[in-house]
This record gives structure tokens, C-alpha cells and sequence, in this order.
């Protein structure tokens, strides 16, 4: 799982025990009480008071987060305590009449890695009401978004979650639209986004039908693949996805919210949602962004069977994804390498390079055990793409490498786990250990000395590279994961002979293991940082709002 490591300026305190026991509501999760203090407005005396307040009204622990010290006499425990998905917490924010700020950015993002139940607001009167970010910003961003971004168990949630902060600090107000949920995760949703959103709405999914030439080809492709008996046929295209996945009721919650005349700027996310943007939903927004995550024309041109490219047809796919792109005012890449691809095919928009920042999983680099084996790690979502990567590892690299180090371990963590594929492929091997989830992503980072991470799916930026990266892991990965992170100083390994290459070279050399750490975090830390990149949207945004008005 992805999440957000937490700040080591976060204080946690455990308040005690409520009075009404847990155990009469037949939950599955123990409910947990936690008053958050929204900066040092908030005295000592009035959380203390908030918390006696709650051990005597509500049921399940009590605790308390905040980002100064208390008093000593409480009862303090680690941070990570509440990260447990056996818990179920209920957010109560201190409210001061007099100055109601919103929670600082390091508050929220540990916050959006607990199991949520509810949001609260709680004042001095211990008054509890709803929890309503408070709009401070001096833009307006409607920021529209295909799932709930909550939990941050994917890249592209955590991706999302990063824009959203990266606005907030910019100086905007977000109204987050998103895809309706199932009802047991729309309850945590609509209580995670009212952290980081000043309203927030859903639209219904609904899956449209085929029309048009998108039709009329996976007509013919589905009757030939039935004929031919194709085992595994193509997936949802590009063209398909923009007509099967863009909601009418997406359309409609995009007109009512741009008629309001409240927005500067509407943020899209993927190139297939723009699909129900239109030019009369053009006219009501100012700015126009599009946020490609992945760039599907480049991570489709990849060996494919002859059916598909000629009736699929990839070049009809990537027309049809070009012209949603230039809907938009501005386009957002992911990497440098999308950036420098978008501004070759659209020379007439302007394409920014938005990279994820990644200062959250940042530790300080440490010198490794010399007298202990290496331990390796790979992480990632039961995704086709990381089933290829590990399938790899396991089958190509891991029996080299278990020979050079028959005591050293290779950790997989994530539902990648549960993909029978990988399951055969380790079970060979003892030292091959399927973790599953992982409750704490800062922990399992802990466990390994290096992240074997090959690309062999194109695609826009591999998360997990970087946050090992900023761990002050080693990464190996091949020539396609290596360009993605340049300028980071990430060696290209071809084959399992070469990384042992470069793991002799390290182990032989201690000094040079510490040092070749230090410079990828450094590297790392410095290229992902996108305060300059969100200034310039901004700027984009104020100037476009300046001169439709005039």
C-alpha cells in the first residue's frame, strides 16, 4: 500500500478510556476518539477540556494529536499507534471562535492514512457540529477526480491528495467533485476530502455505451476474438473509456457547479474525463486543466497482437486521446519525459511538468550493518504492470541473486501478494516472503536495504522508486526506470549479472554504499519539490480570470 510516512513533529497522547464501553455497538474495528488542535491558538487547557469531554460522552480510547508539546504528565505514544486498520477513528477539530484556521498540511496527511469514520468540529463549549474547512484561499479550484482519492492506497490517489496540497499552499480554496463510492467507503471519503476541501460532491458512476467508429471496432473486435478463441482479450481502450466511464451525471454536476460563476479554474484528472467537457462546459470556467497522470498513447506502444492493432487500432486510440488533451488550457505531466512528449504533440498548449513531491517519506540516510545479509524489497497494487515487474524479479533476477546471498530476504509488500501468478512463482523460494498489506509503509521501507523495481509497463512515474529514494534505500531498476527519475543519479542494471555487479561494488565499499544513498536522496529531494511548478498554475489561473474579465 502507498501511504504518507508521518511527520516527526506530530505529538500523539493517549487521553484514557471513554466511559461507555465499545464493545455494545458490534462494530468489527475498536472506535477511537481523536482531538486534533488546528495550530498554537489552541491552548493546552481547551484540548485537555475537549478530551475529558469526550472520555465522558463517547465510547472507545481517547487521544489526542497536536503539533506542540502538552504536559508532561500525559500519557504520550508513538504516532503510528492509531495506524491500524483494526481501529476506527472519529475526528473532532478544535474550533475557536475567534480565529478558525484550517489543519496544517503535515496534520492532514497523517491524518488521511487513519481508518475514518467521521469528521467533528468541537469548540470551547465543547458544542459539536459538522466539520467545514474553512475557505481562506484567494482562488477558486473545482478539482474533478474519477474516485474518492481516500484511501491513499494507490499512486493515483496519492498523486491527487499532493495536487490538492500543492493548491491549498498555493493559496486556493478546492471543491473536490468525485465518483460516488460503495456505502461503507463513501462514509471514510466524505470524511477525509472535508479536510482538504471547502465542499465537497459526488456524481453517480454510470457506464455509457459505445457509439461511432469506438463502437463499430469493438464490435468487430469482440465477434473475431470469439471466432479466433482469443484467451485474453484487450482491455478497455482509450477512445472506450472516454465514452464508457465519463458519466451524463458528471456532465450535469459540471454545469450546475461552473453556472454558480464561483470558479476559476476546473482541474481534471486523466485525459478521459475530459470527455464530458465540452465547449459550453469550457465557457463556464476560465482555466481549463488537465492533469494526464499517465500519457495512454505512450504506455500502449508496446508489443501488441495483430488483432488489436488492426482493428483496436493504437493510432485512432491516440487521436482520440490528443484531442481530448487539447480541450484544455493547460496539460500537467507527470515526468519530464511525458512534459518533453506532450510538448512535442501539442506545440500549442502549454505543458508544465507537475512532479509529485515525496518530502513526507524523507529519513535521514544511516550506514548499513556490514555483518548482515542484504535485504530486498518490492511493493505494489495487484496492477498489471507491477505483476510483470515482480514476475520478473523473481524468475529473472532473484535465482542470481540467491546465489550470490543465500541468507538474503526478498519482501513483497502490497495486494500484488495475491495474484496467483506471483504465488507461483515464489513459492520455490523461502526467502521470498509475501507480506500483503502493509499497515505502515515508513515501517516496511525499514526492513529492506534496496528496492528491486524494474519498468517493463511504460507509464508516468513509478511511485515507489522515488519514496525509496527518499528513504535512503538503493533502487534498482532498469534503463526505463532510471529515465523516468533523471536527473537522479538512479544506475541502470540490464540484467541480474549487473546487479550483482553493483552490489559487490557496494558491499565492498561502505563509504561508497553511504555515499550513493546520500546523493539519490539529495537528487531525489531536489527534483521532486513542485512549489515553483504550482506558482506558475497559479499564476496561469490569475492571469487567464484578469483578462476574461476585463
Amino acid at each position: 500500500m502507498d501511504t504518507i510516512t508521518v511527520s516527526e513533529q506530530l505529538f500523539l497522547y493517549r487521553f484514557g478510556s471513554a466511559r461507555i464501553p465499545a464493545e455494545h455497538l458490534r462494530r468489527k474495528k475498536a472506535p477511537v476518539s481523536l482531538v486534533v488542535a488546528t495550530g498554537l491558538s489552541d491552548t493546552s487547557e481547551m484540548t485537555i477540556g475537549a478530551a475529558k469531554h469526550l472520555a465522558a460522552h463517547r465510547d472507545g480510547d481517547v487521544y489526542v494529536l497536536t503539533t506542540r508539546l502538552l504536559n508532561e504528565d500525559l500519557e504520550r505514544v508513538d504516532v503510528q499507534t492509531l495506524l491500524n486498520p483494526g481501529t476506527e477513528a472519529t475526528i473532532y477539530v478544535l474550533s475557536n471562535d475567534e480565529s478558525n484556521l484550517p489543519l496544517p498540511p503535515r496534520t492532514i496527511s497523517y491524518l488521511f492514512q487513519l481508518n475514518l469514520r467521521n469528521v467533528c468540529s468541537i469548540n470551547h463549549r465543547n458544542e459539536i457540529s459538522p466539520y467545514r474547512r474553512p475557505a481562506v484561499g484567494k482562488l477558486q479550484v473545482l478539482f474533478v477526480s474519477a474516485g474518492s482519492i481516500y484511501p491513499l492506497s494507490l499512486g493515483s490517489h496519492q498523486r491527487m491528495f499532493n495536487s490538492i496540497q500543492g493548491l491549498i499552499e498555493a493559496g486556493c480554496d478546492v471543491t473536490v467533485l468525485y465518483q460516488q463510492q460503495r456505502r461503507e467507503r463513501e462514509i471514510g471519503a466524505a470524511a477525509a476530502l472535508s479536510l482538504i476541501a471547502t465542499e465537497t460532491r459526488a456524481f453517480k458512476s454510470q457506464w455509457g455505451k459505445l457509439r461511432g467508429k469506438t463502437g463499430r471496432r469493438r464490435a468487430v473486435y469482440n465477434t473475431l476474438t470469439k471466432w479466433l478463441k482469443v484467451s485474453n482479450p484487450n482491455k478497455m481502450t482509450f477512445a472506450e473509456k472516454c465514452q464508457k466511464r465519463s458519466s451524463f451525471w458528471l456532465y450535469r454536476e459540471l454545469k450546475q457547479l461552473g453556472e454558480t460563476g464561483s470558479f476559476d479554474a476546473v482541474w481534471v484528472n486523466y485525459a478521459w474525463m475530459m470527455g464530458k467537457v465540452d465547449g459550453g462546459i469550457r465557457r463556464l470556467f476560465h482555466t481549463v486543466i488537465c492533469d494526464t497522470h499517465d500519457v495512454q498513447f505512450y504506455r500502449n506502444d508496446v508489443a501488441r497482437p495483430l488483432l488489436d492493432r488492426v482493428v483496436l487500432n493504437e493510432q485512432y486510440d491516440k487521436d482520440v486521446e490528443i484531442a481530448q488533451l487539447k480541450k484544455a488550457d493547460i496539460v500537467l505531466a507527470i515526468s519530464d519525459r511525458d512534459a518533453k512528449l506532450l510538448k512535442d504533440t501539442l506545440p500549442e498548449k502549454r505543458v508544465i511538468a507537475l512532479v509529485p513531491s515525496f518530502d513526507q517519506h524523507q529519513k535521514p540516510v544511516r550506514p548499513r550493518d556490514i555483518y548482515k545479509p542484504l535485504a530486498f524489497g518490492f511493493i505494489g497494487t495487484r496492477m498489471d504492470a507491477n505483476v510483470k515487474a515482480l514476475e520478473y524479479v523473481i524468475r529473472h533476477w532473484w535465482p542470481e541473486l540467491h546465489r550470490y546471498s543465500p541468507e538474503s530476504r526478498l519482501f513483497v509488500a502490497g495486494s500484488v501478494c495475491e495474484e496467483p501468478s506471483v504465488q507461483a512463482a515464489s513459492w520455490l523460494y523461502d526467502e521470498i516472503e509475501l507480506l500483503g498489506f502493509v499497515d505502515n509503509l515508513s515501517a516496511f521501507y525499514d526492513k529492506i536495504d534496496a528496492l528491486l523495481s524494474p519498468v517493463l509497463v511504460r507509464g508516468g512515474l513509478n511511485f515507489k522508486n522515488v519514496e525509496a529514494a527518499m528513504a535512503g534505500k538503493h533502487v534498482i531498476t532498469n534503463s526505463d526506470g532510471a529515465e523516468v527519475l533523471a536527473p537522479v543519479p538512479v544506475r541502470a542494471l540490464t540484467n541480474a549479472q549487473d546487479v550483482i555487479g553493483f552490489l559487490t561494488e557496494i558491499e565492498m565499499n561502505p563509504q561508497l554504499d553511504l555515499y550513493l544513498r546520500m546523493e539519490v536522496q539529495r537528487a531525489a529531494a531536489n527534483r521532486f519539490s513542485n512549489s515553483a511548478e504550482f506558482e506558475s498554475i497559479i499564476s496561469a489561473i490569475a492571469s487567464k480570470r484578469e483578462t476574461n474579465r476585463a
